[in-house]
């Protein structure tokens, strides 16, 4: 019964500790999560993710008065813009979890940022120039989007990813992928059109 009594108090000990730490690197995965959530660039590409969705969503609302071809048309531009938005950020986070990764781009930024200035654009002229004016015409009716000078805007902020990394790149080191995605990049993906 005495054995019984330790083995189970040292099992609450060890939990506890293991809970303790788990809180402790919890703690420091958010401040570098943070530190990302805080840049002009996210705040931006969070407003450009909700811009994409507000046009299709309002596109999808009356999606029933429209030809099926046609919905299916909006449909697969709009999952072009996704599976591009989906690769930045999955390039993102795959530099975000490699310590060597990350480093190249503290050590150059000008060369991620310039990548990832490409990218963006590219995403975003696709949908600007494909998905809305093909909304537009269908429609007949004004879509919200991003113009030439949001674009550029969000562009010049890329370097903020850079600047939130130093300082914060050890924290990523321990952090999870899995722990990334659920905590900071799944709120940066675009909706399915499902989900709008």
């Amino acid at each position: 019964m005495k054995f019984k009594s330790i083995i189970i108090l040292f099992g609450i000990i060890l939990l506890s500790a293991s809970i303790f730490g788990q809180s402790k690197n919890e703690k420091k995965f958010q401040k570098a999560i943070d530190a990302l959530e805080s840049t002009e660039f996210i705040k931006e590409l969070r407003s450009s993710k909700k811009k994409v969705e507000s046009a299709v969503l309002d596109f999808k609302l009356q999606e029933e008065y429209f030809e099926k071809e046609d919905v299916d048309r909006v449909k697969a531009c709009y999952q072009e813009t996704i599976d591009g938005y989906d690769k930045i950020l999955e390039n993102m986070k795959n530099k975000l979890m490699d310590k060597k990764r990350r480093e190249s781009i503290v050590n150059d930024p000008d060369d991620y940022t310039e990548l990832m200035q490409f990218r963006l654009e590219k995403i975003m002229e696709i949908h600007r120039e494909n998905c809305i004016p093909m909304i537009e015409e269908i429609t007949g009716v004004e879509a919200v989007g991003f113009g030439i000078e949001d674009i550029k805007f969000i562009i010049g902020l890329v370097s903020d990813i850079v600047n939130a990394l130093q300082g914060n790149g050890k924290s990523f080191d321990k952090m999870g992928e899995e722990y990334l995605e659920d905590n900071f990049i799944v709120g940066l993906r675009i909706s399915n059109w499902e989900d709008l």
